[in-house]
């Protein structure tokens, strides 16, 4: 349906499934590239707003960070589409990575 060099969007029936690769940190203007793609990604979550959600992929961050600025954003979006990370929903399945 849309693809962009760091997220794919596909719908299949009543769900929109979103692909997304962020930026890992150290990479320059990560903030500016993560809030630019995070607004498209809303954009198009918002033009099919009847649909079922799944946002995955690489986030290259610690949703559990909140110093961290994009983990800030894609919690806002968590919240924003009423979303659940799947960690949350499998406690024993949870991989840390140090």
């Amino acid at each position: 349906m849309h693809c962009e060099e760091r997220f794919s969007i596909v719908k299949i029936a009543d769900v929109l499934i979103v692909n997304v690769y962020l930026p890992c940190q150290g990479t320059q203007d990560r903030i500016i590239l993560c809030d630019d793609l995070l607004a498209q990604i809303s954009s198009w979550c918002d033009q099919y707003s009847g649909c079922d959600l799944i946002i995955a992929g690489d986030f290259n961050c610690c949703l559990d960070n909140s110093s961290d600025p994009v983990s800030q954003q894609l919690n806002n979006i968590i919240n924003r589409y009423m979303l659940q990370h799947c960690d949350v929903l499998f406690p024993d399945q949870v991989l840390l990575l140090i």
